[in-house]
């Protein structure tokens, strides 16, 4: 036979009768293998005595020897030197004890009287090989089980009869249990009984998945604990579930906090709306009371004292511009706003808007324009809400235009969204606000500008189109402008509709202003 080794190999023969280890002897040497060197022992201890001293790759032991006798001097020798592959050489009348020294852990076996040169060289072949793939698979398991055992979660696996047969050490922490406790315990035990019905329900083992959830388990001192768990089935080749592995993690402490900061945000939503709702009527009558001075109704008022009142009269409009915006956020966050989602014409929404910051424009001395695809299609979302997103966006960007810049707004149906787009020519937004922009009350810092405005306005255009499904994404270059892109997802089949009257009528007055 043709070898596949190239490193020499060093050959013990462990065997008390003279006849048979001579013949070894002469035939070793003759083997194709690259032998180098072949030594001998009568009993297991001078095998001990020369294994301790020399390394050897291979040993063909007889099991009979007079100091040890059967399937236990394999045992013995195969602990102490676990890495030397073991051919057992054993009688004809004894060649069932071969078949059981391979499943002690030999590499294979020989019947004396009947191997020559060729199957010796093979035996040792394979004894060898099959030693490097037992250290392979060794050296696998021991790695495995060292990530096993030191998981920072705990691990399980059931059998076909949802009993435990394996798990790790996190897992006795997690539960309290020793090992008594868990061997073949029904894992249905370990679960409150409706919240086993509810994973049950999932039918994770029928439909043969990976399943994901969150449920509660019982602890040994019938402590009752919050646990995420990933479950995956497992089967045989022949298809045939054979039990699940379950991997859990400790969600108790996360669920606390989750609650106590539930808590804490409802009482801060109900403090904010009552402190919003109580500052609504002074205003309101602060607003009517300087309007009423203003008019004159209450007798003449000089221009300094009339500019004096403007100005108070802009603060309070301020101020209740903020107590709306925080009105609305806190709505939207307490998730107490619903959506009135029905099918809508965005053509109709978005000249809606239009014409509700027309007037803004043009004060402000600011090109504005509004650009329509043909046959936009109809889809369902809440159109007062898309018309408070635009005009949020609108009126940002024409406040942070100059005069004689523009702002556009247009819309188009690609692939599955509606996209809009607003888009400015004005101061821009530097790269490092861009992360904040969104959260509530971030202002942009402007040196030298005063720009009114509450903060508010771009956290709430987010979490409208957030319940809708949807997305807001930003381009900007400081000194170049803005757009705000905003994408809605199309709801079922979409209808397409003509261009109204009003939207030509609109576009027309957009090319003659132009």
């Amino acid at each position: 036979m043709k070898s596949d080794f190239t490193k020499p190999l060093k050959i013990l023969v462990v065997e008390d009768s003279l006849v048979d280890r001579t013949l070894l002897q002469e035939l070793l040497p003759k083997s194709p293998l690259p032998i180098s060197e072949v030594k001998s022992a009568e009993s297991l201890n001078a095998a001990f005595e020369l294994l301790d001293k020399n390394h050897f790759d291979v040993v063909l032991l007889d099991l009979h020897l007079p100091d040890s006798k059967g399937l236990d001097t394999l045992v013995r020798i195969s602990e102490k030197y676990p890495r030397v592959s073991n051919v057992v050489i054993t009688g004809k009348y004894d060649s069932d004890l071969g078949l059981k020294a391979i499943t002690q852990g030999a590499q294979e076996y020989l019947i004396k009287g009947s191997y020559n040169i060729d199957t010796l060289s093979k035996s040792i072949n394979y004894a060898i090989e099959r030693k490097k793939v037992e250290c392979k698979l060794q050296l696998t398991e021991e790695r495995y089980r060292t990530i096993f055992e030191n998981s920072a979660v705990a691990i399980t696996m059931t059998d076909e009869q949802e009993r435990l047969v394996s798990w790790n050490k996190f897992t006795e922490e997690l539960l309290g249990m020793n090992g008594e406790d868990l061997h073949l315990r029904p894992v249905k035990s370990l679960y409150p009984a409706e919240e086993w019905e509810k994973i049950r329900i999932y039918g994770v083992r029928q439909k043969g998945m990976q399943y994901h959830l969150e449920t509660k388990m019982i602890k040994k001192n019938s402590e009752v604990i919050d646990v995420d768990i990933s479950l995956s089935v497992l089967k045989n080749s022949e298809g045939k579930t054979t039990g699940s592995i379950g991997v859990i993690r400790d969600i108790t402490d996360r669920k606390k906090a989750e609650k106590k900061a539930k808590k804490t945000m409802e009482i801060e939503s109900q403090f904010i709306s009552t402190v919003s709702h109580e500052l609504r009527t002074p205003l309101g009558c602060i607003k009517e009371g300087v309007d009423i001075v203003l008019d004159g109704v209450v007798g003449k008022i000089n221009n300094k004292q009339k500019d004096f009142l403007n100005l108070a009269k802009r603060n309070v409009d301020r101020l209740s511009d903020l107590v709306d915006d925080i009105l609305d956020l806190q709505k939207l966050g307490a998730g107490r706003t619903k959506l009135d989602m029905q099918e809508n014409d965005i053509t109709r929404v978005l000249v809606e808007a239009y014409k509700t910051m027309a007037s803004s424009a043009k004060k402000k001395g600011v090109d504005f324009s509004l650009k329509l695809e043909d046959n936009l299609p109809k889809t369902r979302f809440d159109s007062d809400k898309v018309i408070q997103v635009l005009t949020n966006l609108l009126s940002n960007a024409i406040k942070f235009t100059p005069e004689h810049g523009q702002v556009s707004v247009c819309a188009q149906h690609e692939s599955e969204e509606l996209v809009i787009r607003v888009s400015d020519t004005g101061m821009g937004i530097p790269k490092k606000d861009l992360p904040k922009i969104f959260d509530k009350f971030y202002r942009v810092y402007r040196p030298g500008k005063q720009i009114q405005g509450t903060g508010l306005g771009l956290a709430i255009v987010k979490k409208i189109v957030m319940m809708h499904s949807g997305r807001v994404e930003v381009e900007t270059e400081v000194g170049q402008g803005t757009t705000f892109t905003v994408f809605l997802p199309l709801a079922g089949k979409s209808i397409p509709d003509v261009p109204s009257a009003e939207t030509d009528k609109v576009l027309e007055n957009n090319l003659v202003n132009n």
